[in-house]
């Protein structure tokens, strides 16, 4: 019988036409009942269509009581002489729902008739309504909008000419409803009647749900127009996650349903050039760069004469060599008083030359046992309490922090630039927009990138590493070349840690650029795997700066960072089980418990029999609090975390990884705060640098650390304002787009990418000279903070 139906349709195409024809007449509605013997043909002249005005077809199957079991199709062939449109009735959904109905637009060719051909294989006779109109809104005018509907029956499709002048215009579609739609931008006008096959190659395609739209470039489109179709599906499959398929209706759907309203627009954006704007941004940075050196020429060459002043008065450089008998003593035998020429008597450990039974070196052990005996006796620690390696070791880079970090740069980027280039080059391939989860209305393509934008905006972070780089060697080099009691007077100058937070902030302008050319929940949020390395080291550095032997390894530091990045990956693949955020609230709780345990011993408590040990160091000290102040601030930090831990377990962030990201930030920005605020009032940290300025040695880092903060608020307001969501699909990320907010080019992410690259840079600055003050401070006279 099928072989029948189809042999049937084909003598139609074929122009095999019998029964009745009549001249037809726009506007007017035809009802006629057909059979097998009898089609119905109707033919419109060519002085009747306009190449301004498509002609609509719409064609509906009545039942009525004598046929309601007639399940015989029937077939509609609208014929051009360029063109051949067809359908049957009842028609057949992708989900496999009936229409009795359905309607469909014509090409408007110049000096082309229209011949609609209305037929059935019926023997019993069908009646069918058939109504031809013209379509009011065909060609969008720019910076217009136009209003229109679709349904799951009646696809729309319009054209938009390139005016003259314009090559680049943002297409915007929004919709008042969340009914699942596809939006298709065609080359040329015989393709609509495919429009419902999302699979076609000669298109660009997304689907949409309230938003959607795309910047187009007249390259896109070499014969200066293109075609924009809008199909309604049949149900919400294609646009959500958690759909559940409804039970299909088992009889024939008889009027309108799924109605979307749609309103099109386009809009000039020709003025906006990717090109400019870059080589504008390059030069913003290049500009400050050069300030920012001839400011820093400025600030050393003034320090440095105030520091030749002092050093004239006081020199004592030939009496700063310690001698052989101090470099072997023990650690704890500090007598020094105040003052540079008293260094000799400061007590410096040289490197451990055996390991005694596997165990500690023997000048670690010295000092770790007079430590342990302070802290049982409640003692005040000193900087020279945890000191067992001599200056020469601690500024020798030999942590390796920042060859590790480079190789991972390289190791890692290589396949990630390679995958993020291949989910380009499919779009452009497949036309398929759902690949990559853009802010389509703050899209702007250059070359094969279809966002730009976004990649254009993460220059700040590669440019300011580099600086930050520059900055660090440069105050290496005046440190090694600088007066020999700086190697032995304040606090150490170690500076791995800060070459490695420029390389890191280096990287993250290469992966988030690289997340950026094509963001979706595939390829793991590399930019933010970037973001731990740097969170993680800042904090390193700041236990670091007064714990400069006991600080992590470059080994351990990295080793934690893999475990971070295993439990960032798990979160984001199970976070939408509840035991996945108990376990992981369990591991926290232990860590956070662990931390504030080793902080407020200072790294003496014994990880062996944790429970025991601690409970029995407890007890010996008849539960009373030794160091007040210490326990006062880890019990901030445990509060803090406890809290994060609360709202991690009753909330169940969607996105894991920035939700661990939040906590690696918000305890960094606690101890910081702890580690300014415990060093303005404990003893011995009030002391000025020799430059004698109180703007270099104090208030210098406070204004750092303020204007970090002033980028860091507004960062953090940009992000939260989401113009896409990667964890949601392609059609509801659409819903949070938003126009560009800066020069017609950047977004609120980019605004993010853009402020929080300034204040990572003025914080690490600020990580930099923070303890200069205390340059001329005894080792010994430096109390113990973190």
């Amino acid at each position: 019988m099928r072989l029948y139906y189809y042999g049937y349709l084909l003598s139609i195409l074929l122009g095999s036409n019998f029964g009745e024809t009549i001249k037809g007449k726009i506007g007017e509605v035809y009802i006629r009942k057909i059979d097998y013997s009898n089609s119905f043909t109707i033919e419109f002249s060519k002085e009747q269509l306009s190449p301004h005005q498509p002609a609509r077809v719409h064609a509906h199957k009545i039942y009525t009581s004598d046929d309601a079991d007639n399940e015989d199709p029937v077939f509609v062939v609208i014929r051009q002489e360029r063109d051949v449109v067809s359908w049957e009735l009842p028609y057949l959904s992708e989900n496999g729902q009936l229409y009795n109905f359905a309607s469909r637009s014509t090409c408007p060719y110049e000096n082309d008739s229209l011949v609609v051909i209305v037929s059935t294989p019926s023997v019993q006779g069908v009646k069918i309504e058939v109504h031809v109109g013209q379509q009011t809104f065909y060609k969008v005018p720019l910076n217009s909008a136009i209003r229109t509907h679709a349904a799951p029956t009646a696809p729309r499709y319009f054209r938009f000419d390139f005016p003259q002048g314009v090559d680049n215009v943002l297409l915007e579609v929004t919709s008042p409803n969340d009914t699942c739609a596809s939006l298709s931008l065609f080359k040329s006008c015989s393709i609509h009647q495919l429009v419902e096959f999302s699979t076609h190659r000669d298109s660009y395609r997304q689907t949409i749900t309230r938003n959607g739209g795309m910047m187009i470039n007249r390259k896109m489109f070499v014969k200066g127009y293109f075609y924009i179709g809008f199909v309604v599906f049949s149900d919400d499959q294609q646009c959500l996650d958690d759909f559940i398929q409804p039970d299909l209706n088992g009889s024939i759907i008889l009027d309108s349903v799924r109605v979307k309203n749609l309103t099109l627009s386009f809009r000039d954006i020709s003025h906006v050039r990717s090109s400019v704007i870059v080589m504008a941004t390059c030069g913003f940075f290049l500009i400050l760069a050069l300030l920012g050196t001839i400011a820093w020429a400025i600030y050393s060459r003034c320090c440095k004469e105030k520091e030749l002043h002092v050093n004239e008065e006081n020199n004592t450089d030939d009496l700063l060599q310690p001698k052989e008998e101090e470099l072997n003593g023990d650690a704890g035998d500090s007598t020094a008083t105040a003052g540079p020429s008293n260094i000799q008597n400061e007590t410096v450990i040289s490197p451990g030359k055996h390991i005694l039974d596997h165990s500690l070196p023997i000048g670690q052990k010295s000092v770790m046992q007079k430590l342990s005996d302070k802290i049982k006796n409640g003692e005040k620690l000193y900087l020279s309490d945890l000191m067992w390696y001599d200056s020469k070791e601690l500024t020798d880079p030999k942590s390796f922090y920042s060859w590790i970090l480079v190789a991972i740069i390289i190791y890692n980027g290589i396949p990630v630039i390679y995958m993020v280039i291949v989910y380009q080059l499919n779009i452009h391939k497949t036309g398929d927009m759902d690949w990559c989860y853009y802010n389509f209305y703050c899209s702007h393509p250059l070359m094969f990138l279809s966002d730009f934008n976004h990649v254009a905006s993460n220059i700040g972070y590669g440019f300011l590493g580099l600086i930050f780089i520059f900055i660090v060697k440069q105050r290496h080099n005046n440190f090694l070349s600088g007066p020999l009691r700086y190697h032995y007077l304040g606090v150490p100058q170690q500076f791995d840690l800060f070459y490695t937070m420029g390389w890191a902030l280096f990287a993250e302008c290469i992966c988030s650029s690289c997340y950026h050319v094509c963001p979706n929940r595939f390829n793991f949020q590399i930019d933010t795997c970037f973001m731990y390395v740097i969170a993680v080291m800042c904090g390193i550095k700041l236990y670091q700066k007064r714990h400069p032997c006991g600080a992590m390894d470059a080994k351990n530091a990295f080793f934690f960072l893999a475990i971070l990045n295993v439990i960032s990956w798990l979160g984001e693949l199970l976070g939408n089980y509840l035991i996945t955020w108990i376990v992981f609230s369990l591991l926290y709780l232990c860590v956070n418990i662990f931390c504030c345990v080793h902080v407020y011993y200072s790294g003496c408590w014994k990880f062996r029999k944790p429970t025991k040990t601690l409970f029995r160091e407890i007890s010996a000290n008849n539960w009373c609090i030794k160091y007040k102040d210490r326990f006062t601030y880890t019990t901030i930090i445990f509060g803090l975390n406890f809290i994060l831990l609360v709202f991690g377990l009753v909330v169940r962030p969607d996105d894991f990884a920035s939700h661990l990201l939040a906590i690696l930030i918000a305890n960094l920005f606690v101890c910081t705060v702890v580690y300014l605020v415990v060093k303005s009032t404990v003893e011995g940290n009030r002391q000025c640098c020799c430059c004698n300025c109180l703007f270099c040695c104090r208030l210098k880092p406070v204004i750092l650390l303020v204007i970090s903060v002033c980028f860091w608020v507004p960062a953090v307001y940009f992000f939260g304002l989401n113009s896409s969501a990667w964890e949601e699909t392609p059609a509801v990320s659409r819903t949070f787009n938003k126009h560009c907010k800066l020069l017609d080019f950047f977004d609120y992410h980019d605004l993010w990418h853009l402020l929080s690259s300034f204040g990572l840079f003025f914080y690490f600055w600020f990580l930099l000279i923070i303890d200069d003050d205390l340059k001329e401070t005894l080792r010994s006279k430096i109390q113990v903070i973190l």
